[in-house]
């Protein structure tokens, strides 16, 4: 679809089987990815459903018109093929990167493959058996190197995945691997972009789950940092908008700003459809603005490195901010606290109007305080009966 500065379509193609009407072999399609590529054409990347041997692989170049200059098919005899990027590149090709499941319910592949502007493959491999990697998700190229966002599998738990950043060579060969979540495996674990830095290292996007036993899984948006020599991370950021009944955050693309920072979209959904106590729509979009170090509080930054010591009632356990604030009050969990560990949010009277339950170390949790009357208020964190800390509050 091409639309104009307000918003106007101004035309639509379709796209159909190239079997349409048949009975065979293809009778679905979804499109995944489009690119404009370095000519002005355009790369629509699909996963054809051949009833006899699952998914393929097709990807259609057209003109800025519309018309199907070539379709071109990579075809395996694996049950599901997904394709996932399209990297335009400078000679009018593209490198791009699909998933194979070799049988449901085990851990399939990712393949990576270059073509050139008349869609004839140039090069192909696969990556990530002996690792159990699979799902590759976005790559960007960087002096060579196709630098990934995709999940390990973890051997013992075949439903539980770990997103991880891979830099590779053209031929298969590994620069190095990260794991961004060290053993944490979760089947809701999703990564989804990744970005070059102004800085020139990276950082990637996604999903970060939490299965809960007996209840229903929720999660939240996380970004990570890593440096491009040798893949060590940098930071990790995790964010969910705190409102009643959203429990379920997703990331599903990031952009990097001319200020260094970052900007994402994504949704916000309630895992408890039937309480009839949840305030507000059950389902939202979101768009978060995050400074060059995935602060939404400034500052959240300085305390990556701390450690608190033992027995010291020092700890600064969190920052809120910005002060006074206009709609939302973001909290940026700067140490680890007990997972019973409650914040409120109090007025002059002390009533309690917000409680919630605190998160791991590097969250920002993202209050709407748009409900509330301007004027002082008091944010406190506390572990029973104990007084971590609190912060008086200014809402404008």
């Amino acid at each position: 679809m091409k639309v104009n500065l307000e918003g106007d379509t101004l035309e639509m193609i379709r796209f159909y089987s190239p079997n349409y009407g048949q009975e065979f072999p293809y009778n679905s399609i979804t499109t995944t990815r489009c690119k404009v590529n370095t000519e002005g054409n355009i790369l629509v990347s699909s996963s054809y459903l051949n009833l006899g041997t699952g998914n393929d692989v097709v990807i259609h170049k057209l003109t800025p018109e519309g018309e199907l200059l070539w379709p071109y098919y990579y075809i395996h005899d694996q049950e599901f093929d997904i394709i996932y990027t399209i990297v335009p590149t400078a000679d009018g090709g593209a490198i791009s990167s699909a998933y194979d499941i070799l049988e449901f319910g085990v851990s399939g592949r990712t393949y990576y493959f270059k073509y050139n502007s008349n869609g004839i493959l140039e090069w192909d491999f696969y990556f990530g058996e002996e690792y159990n990697i699979g799902g590759g998700t976005d790559i960007i190229l960087d002096d060579g190197f196709l630098v990934c966002s995709t999940q390990q599998r973890d051997f013992d738990s075949p439903n539980g995945w770990a997103p991880l950043i891979l830099k590779i060579n053209t031929i298969g060969g590994l620069e190095w691997k990260t794991k961004i979540f060290e053993n944490n495996y979760s089947i809701d674990h999703r990564h989804r972009k990744i970005l070059k830095t102004i800085d020139g290292n990276y950082v990637s996007g996604g999903i970060h789950g939490i299965d809960l036993v007996d209840e229903a899984a929720v999660s939240s948006a996380f970004l990570a940092k890593v440096n491009a020599n040798d893949g060590e991370l940098m930071w990790t950021r995790k964010y969910k908008y705190f409102d009643l009944g959203n429990d379920i955050h997703r990331l599903h693309d990031l952009k990097t700003t001319s200020d260094g920072g970052f900007i994402f979209c994504g949704e916000a959904n309630g895992t408890d459809e039937d309480n009839p106590d949840v305030t507000g729509p059950n389902q939202q979009g979101w768009l978060v603005k995050l400074d060059e170090y995935g602060c939404l509080v400034e500052g959240c930054q300085l305390s990556d490195n701390i450690i608190p010591k033992e027995g010291d009632d020092s700890t600064e356990y969190f920052k809120a901010g910005p002060i006074p604030s206009g709609q939302f009050l973001n909290i940026y969990q700067s140490q680890k606290s007990s997972p019973l560990a409650t914040y409120q949010l109090l007025d002059q009277t002390g009533k309690v109007l917000e409680s919630f339950s605190a998160m791991n170390k590097g969250t920002t949790l993202m209050l709407d305080v748009y409900k509330y009357q301007p004027g002082m208020y008091l944010l406190y964190l506390s572990h029973g009966n104990k007084l971590l800390q609190s912060q008086k509050v200014i809402i404008k």
